[in-house]
Order: C-alpha cells, then sequence, then structure tokens
C-alpha cells in the first residue's frame, strides 16, 4: 500500500527509499485449497519456553484434482503428517509442503494433521520468565500473529484473507489460565500432573493472524453487555487496576453496535493485560493489551487508555468481522478502527475529544510524511508488510474517512458503514469493495474522492488570506495550493466552507476548490467580525490563512471548535502582547475539555513574557491534573528561581504522576542545578510505568549532558526497569555522538531478545553518526526472524546511505509530548510501540 518506485517531485524518494527500501509489487500466492478450521492441542511448558503441539486443519478444494497442500511453519520439529492416513511431506524449515495419498475433488474436505514441537519460538509466541535480573516478571505466555507471525507457532496458510472457524486445546500448569478465541467449551483437570487443559472454541470463520494464546496466573474480572460476557484478564492483585483501565468496555461495546448498526458478532470479548506487550492486538474475541493499561489510582488521576480500548474492540468489526484481502488494503482495518476510537471519545467525553485527537493524528501523518516519505494509502510495492502499517495507514485513513463522511453526510455515511459491514461480514474485502457499498446504500459515487485521497498522496497545502471590500460589501478570500504537484500528488479538489460573522450571525458558503489560485467574492451585510476556512474541519490540510488581528481575537471567544480557539490561542501567544494573553488565560478558565485547557496554557508559554508567567502561575491554581502538566510543561521557557520553585514543588509534592514527571523533564530543559537532589530523589521512586523515574533520566541527561554518560549506560543495563531502559537508551543517542564507550554499549544491548528494546538502540545507534553502525544494522536486517526488526534496521540504513536525519522520536522531542498524543502512539504501528513482535 505504499507509493511506487521512483522520486518524487519534491525531493522525496518513493517506496525504491524512505517507505520500504527494497520494495517490489505483491500479490497473493496461488492456492488449491481453503482453510476451513483449525484445531490446535499444545502442551504448553513455561519455564522451558517449549511446545509440543497438534494442528489439525480442515481443507476445502477450490479445484477438481487438488492433491498438494503448503503450510508456514517457519522452525519448527515436524514429528509426523497425515491425511485421511498416509501423507508424504517436505520440509525446508519455512514451508510444510503434503502430497495428500490422493487427490480430491472441488469442494471436498480434508484433514492435514501435523504433529510438532516448538522451542523458545524466535516470533508467533513470546514467553516471559523471571530471571536473576528480574525476579519479579510475570510467568506468562502470549501469541502475535500479526503481520506474517503465525506461522512461527502453528503451521498454517498465513495470510489475512485466509478465515476460518478454530479450536484451542492448550493444557497448562494447574494455577495458570489459557485465554483464546470464541467460546470456552471446558476446563480439564488432571490433578495427578497437576494440569488444566482449556478448551475454546470460535464458532464463526476468523483470520488466522487473529488467532490467540494467552497464558499466565490471571485474575478475570467480568462484566457484561447485553448479555454477551466481557472479561478483563490480569496478574492477581491488579483487579481494581483492571477495572479502572478497561472499565469502559461494555459502553464501548453498544456505542459501537448501535453506531455501525451490526451488533457486536462473537461469542463474547475478552481483555488480556500482557507483559512487555507493545499496545494492543485485536485478536478475535480476545484483544492482547499490554499491562500498561492497568492503572493504579495515581495514574489513573491524569491517564486513561480509552482510545486504545475503543481502537482494538473497533478492529472487532474492522479488521475480525470484514477483513483486509491483503495488507496493500490495510486502511479498512486500521483506517476504521483509527477513526471510531475518537468517535467513541465524543460519544463519551464530548466533541471537544474527538477534535482533539484528529487534530493530533493530522500532526502525526504531516510529520511522517514531511519527514519520512509520501506515499498513497494503498499500494502493493512494499518489501515487509509490516511496513505498511505507519501513519498513512492510520492517521492519514482516519481523515479520509472523516472526509467521507462529509461527503455524505452523517444519515447516508451511517447508513453506508452498516451495509458495507453486512455486505462483508466473516469474508474478505478490498477498496473498490468499499466504494461500491457506499454507492449500493446511498447512491453516491466516492470513486474521485478515494482516487485522490486514497490511491494518491499527499494533501493540499493552503495558503489564503481575508481582506473587506467595503464599497462592495464584499469579503475577499484568496486561496492557493501550495503544496508540490507530482505524478501522486495532485491540485486537489475539495469543497470547503467559508464562514463569516456579522452582526452575531454565522453565515456559510460552500466553494470546490480545484485550481491553484482561487479569488472569491462573497456578499454579506455588514464587515465580518470573524473569518473562518473550514471551521468545522472536515478535511485533512495545512492552512497558512492571514486575517486581521481582530478576527483571531474574535475567534478565540466565538468558536465553537476546539481545534479553531486552539489556532486563535497560537497566533495570539505569537504577538507577544499583555493583551494576548490575558485573552488566552481567561479561555483557559472557560475551557471545559481538559485538552482545551492543556493547549491552551501550552499557548500562554509560547508567549514568553512576563505577563505569560503570571498568567501560567494563576493558571496552576485552577488547573486540573491534565492541564496542571500543560503548565509544567510551559513554565520550562521561563528559566527563574521562582519558575524552578515552583516546579520543584510539582515534581516533589504532585499527586499525579505524569505532572511530576513533566516537572522534572522541565527542570532538566531550564538547567537547573539546584533542583538536582530532587532530580536524584526521584530516580529512586517508584511509579506506573515508571514515569517519574523516567521523567528523571531525562532531566539528568539534561542538566549534565555528556557528563552522565556512564549513568546512563548503567540505567540502560540489564535488570533495570524496561521503560527506564528505553528512555536511557534514547538519551545515549542524543548524547553519545563522538564519546567513548557508547557504540559498544549500544552495540551490546541490541543482542538482547526483548524487541521493545531493539527498536530504540535501533534508533540510538542511527542518531551516532558513527561508520561502525552500518555493519552493525546490515547483519541485524539480514538475521533477525523479526519482520519489523529487519524493517527498521533496513530503514535505518537507508537513511545513513542517504544522508537523512534519523527518526524524529527521541528524547529531545519527548520533553513536548502531550499525554494524548503518547497513548495515541500506542495505537499505531510499527512507527513507534504498537505491536512490535
Amino acid at each position: 500500500m505504499m507509493r511506487s518506485i521512483g522520486t518524487l517531485h519534491d525531493g522525496r524518494t518513493a517506496s525504491g527509499g524512505g517507505f520500504s527500501p527494497g520494495g517490489v509489487p505483491q500479490y497473493h500466492e496461488d492456492t488449491a485449497f481453503a482453510t476451513a478450521h483449525v484445531k490446535l492441542s499444545l502442551d504448553i511448558d513455561i519455564p522451558k519456553k517449549a511446545v509440543r503441539g497438534v494442528c489439525e486443519t480442515t481443507l476445502e478444494a477450490l479445484c477438481d484434482g487438488a492433491a498438494k497442500v503448503s503450510f508456514h511453519a517457519v522452525d519448527m520439529t515436524i514429528r509426523g503428517v497425515s491425511a485421511k492416513g498416509k501423507a508424504s511431506h517436505a520440509y525446508d524449515g519455512k514451508t510444510l509442503r503434503v502430497d495428500l495419498a490422493r487427490p480430491v475433488d472441488r469442494g471436498e474436505r480434508v484433514v492435514v494433521r501435523v504433529s510438532y514441537a516448538l522451542k523458545d519460538p524466535k516470533a508467533g509466541l513470546t514467553f516471559i520468565v523471571p530471571d536473576k535480573a528480574y525476579p519479579k516478571k510475570p510467568f506468562q505466555v502470549w501469541s502475535q500473529g500479526q503481520t506474517d507471525d503465525s506461522r512461527y507457532w502453528f503451521p498454517c496458510r498465513d495470510v489475512p484473507s485466509e478465515k476460518a472457524t478454530t479450536e484451542m486445546v492448550a493444557t497448562v500448569p494447574e494455577s495458570f489460565t489459557a485465554v483464546s478465541n470464541g467460546a470456552l467449551v471446558g476446563v480439564a483437570h488432571d490433578r495427578a500432573k497437576r494440569l488444566k487443559t482449556f478448551h475454546w472454541r470460535m464458532s464463526k470463520p476468523h483470520p488466522l493472524y487473529l488467532v490467540t494464546l494467552a497464558v499466565g496466573r490471571f485474575a478475570e474480572v467480568r462484566d457484561e453487555w447485553d448479555g454477551i460476557p466481557i472479561s478483563y484478564y490480569c496478574e492477581k492483585g491488579r483487579e481494581a487496576d483492571a477495572r479502572r483501565g478497561f472499565g469502559k468496555t461494555p459502553a464501548m461495546v453498544r456505542f459501537f453496535s448501535e453506531r455501525i448498526g451490526v451488533r457486536y458478532p462473537w461469542e463474547k470479548y475478552a481483555q488480556v493485560a500482557a507483559h512487555e506487550f507493545g499496545g494492543g492486538m485485536e485478536n478475535t474475541s480476545a484483544t492482547t493489551q499490554t499491562d500498561m493499561v492497568l492503572l493504579d489510582s495515581r495514574a489513573g488521576l491524569d491517564t486513561d487508555f480509552d482510545g486504545l480500548v475503543a481502537h482494538e474492540l473497533a478492529h472487532q468489526w474492522f479488521g475480525d468481522l470484514v477483513t483486509c484481502r491483503s495488507w496493500s488494503q490495510g486502511w479498512l482495518n486500521e483506517g476504521f478502527a483509527t477513526y471510531l476510537d475518537p468517535l467513541f471519545q465524543e460519544h463519551d467525553k464530548g466533541p471537544d475529544a474527538f477534535f482533539h485527537d484528529m487534530r493530533l493524528f493530522a500532526q502525526d501523518y504531516f510529520e511522517e510524511d514531511a519527514k519520512r516519505y509520501r506515499r498513497p494509502i494503498v499500494t502493493n510495492v512494499y518489501k515487509h508488510s509490516w511496513s505498511l502499517f505507519d501513519r498513512h495507514l492510520y492517521q492519514k485513513a482516519a481523515w479520509v474517512l472523516h472526509l467521507v463522511r462529509y461527503h455524505l453526510g452523517d444519515d447516508l455515511w451511517w447508513s453506508a458503514i452498516k451495509h458495507y459491514v453486512e455486505r462483508f461480514s466473516f469474508k474478505c474485502a478490498e477498496t473498490p469493495d468499499f466504494v461500491q457499498a457506499v454507492e449500493d446504500a446511498t447512491g453516491r459515487n466516492i470513486r474521485p474522492l478515494i482516487d485522490q485521497w486514497v490511491y494518491g498522496a499527499g494533501h493540499p497545502e493552503y495558503k489564503a488570506s481575508y481582506r473587506w471590500d467595503a464599497s462592495a460589501r464584499e469579503a475577499c478570500v484568496w486561496i492557493t495550493q501550495r503544496q508540490r504537484v507530482s505524478d501522486r500528488t495532485p491540485l486537489f479538489r475539495v469543497p470547503l466552507e467559508f464562514r463569516f460573522e456579522t452582526g452575531g450571525s454565522l453565515k456559510t458558503f460552500k466553494e470546490t476548490v480545484d485550481r491553484k489560485e482561487h479569488a472569491l467574492r462573497f456578499k454579506l451585510p455588514a464587515e465580518p467580525t470573524a473569518v473562518w476556512i473550514d471551521p468545522d474541519h472536515w478535511v485533512l490540510k495545512k492552512l497558512e490563512f492571514f486575517k486581521p488581528r481582530s478576527a483571531w481575537k474574535r475567534q478565540l471567544v466565538r468558536d465553537k471548535n476546539l481545534l479553531g480557539r486552539m489556532d486563535a490561542a497560537r497566533e495570539l501567544a505569537r504577538w507577544r502582547t499583555a493583551e494576548g494573553v490575558a485573552l488566552i488565560e481567561k479561555a483557559f478558565h472557560r475551557e471545559k475539555y481538559w485538552a482545551g485547557r492543556y493547549e491552551l496554557v501550552k499557548a500562554i508559554g509560547g508567549a514568553q513574557t512576563d505577563a505569560a508567567f503570571e498568567a501560567l502561575k494563576r493558571c496552576l491554581k485552577a488547573a486540573d491534573h491534565r492541564s496542571r502538566r500543560g503548565v509544567a510543561e510551559a513554565l520550562a521557557e521561563f528559566p527563574s528561581k521562582e519558575a524552578v520553585r515552583i516546579l520543584v514543588g510539582l515534581a516533589k509534592r504532585d499527586p499525579a504522576y505524569r505532572v511530576r514527571s513533566a516537572a522534572l523533564r522541565s527542570l532538566g530543559r531550564m538547567r537547573a542545578e539546584a533542583a538536582m537532589p530532587v532530580i536524584k530523589a526521584a530516580l529512586r521512586q517508584d511509579s506506573w510505568f515508571d514515569v517519574v523515574r523516567r521523567g528523571a533520566v531525562a532531566a539528568l541527561a539534561s542538566l549534565e549532558g555528556t557528563r552522565c554518560i556512564g549513568r546512563l549506560k548503567e540505567l540502560s543495563a540489564y535488570g533495570q526497569p524496561i521503560p527506564v531502559r528505553m528512555e536511557a537508551v534514547e538519551w545515549l543517542g542524543a548524547l553519545g555522538v563522538g564519546e567513548k564507550g557508547v557504540f559498544e554499549h549500544l552495540e551490546k544491548l541490541l543482542r538482547e531478545p526483548n524487541r521493545i528494546l531493539t527498536f530504540a538502540v535501533v534508533k540510538a545507534l542511527e542518531a551516532l553518526n558513527d561508520e561502525r553502525v552500518a555493519p552493525v544494522l546490515r547483519k541485524l536486517a539480514q538475521e533477525c526472524p523479526q519482520q519489523w526488526v529487519r524493517m527498521i534496521a533496513e530503514g535505518a540504513l537507508h537513511r545513513i546511505r542517504e544522508g537523512l536525519d534519523p527518526e524524529d522520536q527521541g528524547p529531545l522531542r519527548k520533553e513536548n509530548e502531550s499525554l494524548k498524543s503518547e497513548n495515541l502512539r500506542l495505537k499505531r504501528s510499527l512507527t513507534l510501540i504498537r505491536r512490535r513482535r
């Protein structure tokens, strides 16, 4: 789903470079059989990281005379194969080829039984086992099949279009619970051997990459919605934390069932909080989630994972029920899940929550487009399927669906979505199927929109200005498209709304903007007091709009949309006037949603004046936990003794972890040597996900620079908490250029099996600008079994060869990240930490 090989007119490389180095066209493999049912019977030895299993696959012939079957099966010990008696087989470590005893005819079914064993699989199935360095780590096992890793733990045709009913019969030690897809058929006890066998059955066809197994000493927290069992599995003793993190799930199931118009389709919905799992994975009826979702009472003050929980639940319809036929069509999975998440936020918390999420989506996509690459959302030219799971596939695709909704209107939009889901339930779909479903349901042809936004690349970049023609009593708007036009990036044809406030009333005009330049005139009864372009924010775009200061001030007061108020506040802050700061401060007290208050105090900080500092102190007294974090971040712009005193107080005493962490980071940015005692004390303080300690690491690195290289090595060493190690690794990359021993230390860390840490280490190595890095990354790209690790190594090698900047994801950027951005990053593709297995 990426762009074609070549170079775009704006100089950014296409899939031959930044997007998917070495990308080639990908197509479906031929097959003579379709999978109808898979039954896995597995004996799990957790301490030995071993599995002995039997996979029974029921196949249905697609043609007469079918006699050969191929399964993806990587690094397995094949102990035996049978199919209606004897069957010969050949195995090369990657593909299991089976020759049936006799050919079968179209529609005939045959069961292939494969007996096999696994020992510490390199992918697909992860064993979490404590050791001397991490004695408190839980014993757990969890699977991760997307994109192409189911083949590492059971023989299968490992493509997204393969759907089947499934069974899981998992035998585990008696103190453990095994969770899988579908309904629990029963639990058998073998008291003599101290074993339990859990039998799960999924009675409806679903994708094989979503077959799941999660094993642990779990407590089950039970909920329900309209007769559907809802469960949250967590380590025992964390039940209250699980309800705090997952508690809105029943409301989400209701909302999606009612809005989509199709009832939740599976037997149950479970969520398993898995240790060292990066993000969430929408395994059918049994999502695996990061155990970060287990929020203690203090973390819950300013943190929620409603977005991640909603995203994975939305996949139960989009991805699990209706599945993209190939990964090139993955936006039909990820775009919908990404868009439905903020729709639930709007339902639950109001429209400001929706639009704040959408703004962050846009910012994430714009960053990737500007700094990494530009590509179509749909392309079959790529090397690794994981490379498709980027901000184009998630965030841009969500905005495309938002634009389709605008094009159709709400009633037709939801009618089309219902029709599309009903038509393709338990089936696979491609982009033309979605387009046709919309047309069949509404009579509206969205093909031109899809051609432009999905098969094309980029987005409109507008520059506009407004003036009032008093003699003609007309508002004059001049608007141009400034994006660089290429074969992939066109002049966009977009219906834009132009809104004016006159005498307290609003008047809206709609014009199709499709040329390089438009000079538009709008007849009005009087000179407008406020002027907007796309005031309801339907279009993914960049807009530079020149209008009178009076219009910006009025927009801050009058705009009903949070994004308009945010834009106005930033413009007023840029003026650096006492009046502008005072207006933003008043707006802060009017804001009802935390993100609005957060963004406004950040805007005040951007003014960097004495008046702004005084305003922040007053806002701090009225701020909630989340917007108080914004004040802590903004105070870094005011390096003074008083600011240091305030931040030290927040770092020592604030009840919210993230506020304390933000205060520590700000103290570091301010080079506040007087704060060193509180920073060192914070290095010893435990908190949820080590938020406070991570803030202290950042503060220490900011203050001491290269003087703390040795301490950063210690903090990134095996045995330290993983979040702290990642923070320290990123700072080693930022500070370690030319520093003795940093390369050797990072190279050693690269050998560890924890792949979330691997991602941070690759980025840090790339940032070192050391000639020894390329051979190390080349070896990783050639030898690592995990596709996503090979992908990030190859991407880093490409940037090194091309002289491009490393990915801008390091600690220096993190100092200014918002909480919502951090949560969104959990939901996206391999560009950050989502599903890095």
